[in-house]
């Protein structure tokens, strides 16, 4: 079994159980994806830097606005 389609496979039963339950959730999951993606290189850099300083770190990320 190819472990990348059964994670696949995995993450489409989820999505659509995501989706039975709660669709507005589905909606957020995706924008919540999306925004950690655009700012993981920040995010990293804040854990980074909260591990090392042993406390929490402010940090700066980018919002987009949202489409119309």
């Amino acid at each position: 079994m190819d472990f990348r389609t059964s994670q696949n496979r995995g993450a489409q039963l989820a999505i659509a159980l995501i989706k039975a339950a709660n669709p507005f959730r589905l909606v957020e999951l995706a924008a919540d994806t999306n925004f950690v993606r655009a700012n993981r290189d920040k995010i990293v850099a804040c854990q980074n830097a909260a591990t090392k300083a042993k406390k929490e770190e402010r940090c700066i990320i980018t919002v987009q606005a949202p489409y119309l």
